[in-house]
């Protein structure tokens, strides 16, 4: 499998830094050696989600302007609270007004949606198991961002490393998680 995903390189379209240094790691260790350029959000300029869907239809247009080179897109969105299915009509949508067709079965176009955002992904991959990204954290009120950070903020290099580890072990118990898998796998064909 790490051969055929060896030669596959393009474009990561994500919110925040902390998407960036886990999928960095994931592509790593689900064997793509290829180059990934990865795009990341403005700080300060809105929504995070909302910029990457804006990245979309320029980004499909231009992957699909080199059908016969092996690229990849990955537009990472939170879910927040509308979730996985929302972000991906979404996506659709965007490409629909840019009268781009929607995304064919065999297009490396992958839309993973950590919900309600990459935190919840990395604290259920490292064990957590107290995770629910149908509902915001109760202890406190505190976010999953600041649930992660005050359980692996000191090290979020070696968190990074042990959640994309812990990416095709156990069977995920987060609904978004196993969509993200699904998604991943577009990628490696």
């Amino acid at each position: 499998m790490a051969n055929s995903r060896a030669g596959i390189r393009g474009v990561v379209v994500v919110g925040d830094q902390r998407t960036q240094r886990f999928f960095l790691r994931l592509l790593s260790e689900l064997g793509f050696t290829g180059r990934f350029t990865f795009q990341i959000a403005p700080s300060g300029r809105g929504a995070a989600e909302n910029w990457v869907l804006q990245r979309a239809a320029p980004e499909v247009r231009a992957l699909r302007a080199r059908p016969h080179q092996r690229l990849g897109l990955i537009l990472v969105r939170d879910g927040d609270n509308v979730g996985v299915l929302a972000r991906k009509q979404q996506i659709d949508e965007a490409l629909a007004a840019a009268e781009l067709s929607p995304r064919q079965i065999d297009e490396r176009i992958v839309l993973p949606v950590p919900t309600w955002s990459v935190e919840n992904w990395l604290l259920h991959l490292l064990g957590d198991d107290d995770v629910d990204e149908n509902v915001r954290p109760a202890s406190g009120g505190a976010t999953w961002k600041e649930r992660y950070e005050r359980q692996h903020g000191d090290d979020e290099r070696a968190a990074a490393l042990n959640a994309a580890a812990a990416w095709s072990g156990r069977e995920p118990a987060l609904p978004s998680v196993a969509d993200g898998r699904a998604e991943m796998a577009r990628l490696g064909t």
